[in-house]
Order: structure tokens, then sequence, then C-alpha cells
């Protein structure tokens, strides 16, 4: 492939994204349609051009991977915004749904974390149901 015709390709393959797209089909449908089309005008796929270049689909298992890792990594940070000094607390459950679509495994692991490192601290309080429920402060 000559660099003039992976202009071309991305052009046209940009220009049908976003025809399918307006017209309400989900972008996973429109990405298909998209190549489909591109590959019925000009004989390529959108991941032939991908491969030529050398890009990797955000689709691909290692871009999901990827994006996986940096949800993870930027869980401390994202807890620690969700609570607070002097407030009421904030439950676990609360913080996991908060901290989406990260899975709970991982966020309950990172409190963990973020306690022995002295950035929260865990309470044990009595609810309005007189159950013994957690909450989180920053320390």
């Amino acid at each position: 492939m000559k660099t003039k015709d992976i202009e071309v390709y991305c052009e046209d393959y940009a220009k049908y994204l976003k025809m399918f797209t307006s017209i309400g089909l989900p972008i996973k449908k429109a990405k298909e349609a998209a190549s489909n089309l591109l590959l019925t005008e000009h004989g390529v796929t959108i991941d032939e051009v991908y491969n030529e270049v050398g890009v990797t689909d955000s689709a691909s298992i290692e871009g999901r991977e990827a994006l996986a890792f940096r949800r993870i990594e930027s869980l401390p940070s994202k807890i620690l915004k969700l609570l607070d000094y002097d407030g009421p607390g904030v439950p676990a459950g609360i913080i996991s749904n908060r901290c989406r679509p990260a899975l709970k495994k991982d966020v309950l692991a990172s409190i963990e974390i973020l306690i022995e490192k002295g950035s929260a601290r865990k309470e044990q309080m009595i609810a309005s149901n007189n159950r013994i429920t957690e909450k989180y402060f920053l320390a």
C-alpha cells in the first residue's frame, strides 16, 4: 500500500463510520458496516490498513487489557476523591458502584492498600437498621 492509498482508505472509512453512526447504528455495528463498505469499494478492510501502518485496534485483546490495567491503576485516586475526613463515611458498595466499570474485588483490594498506606481509614458503625456496617474515611 502506498501512503496516498492509506490516506484515501482512512478518509473513506471515517466518512462511512460517521454516516452509519449518524443514522443511529451502535458504534460496533457502524465500524463493521464501514469496514465492509471499504472492502467493496477499495478491496481492503480497515484491519488490513491498521496492520500495514502497525496500529492495533482498541477493540483488540491487547487494547482491552491495557485499558483495564489503566483503570485499575487509577482506582486509588478515584477512591480518595470519594472519601472525606469528617462526613458520614462511604460504604464499600457505594465506592464500588462509583468506580464502575472496575470489578468490586479490584476496588476492595485498592481500598485495603489505601488503608495499609495510611491514606484511608475504616470504621465500623451501627446503621439505622441496627446492623454493623463498615464505612471509609480519609485518614
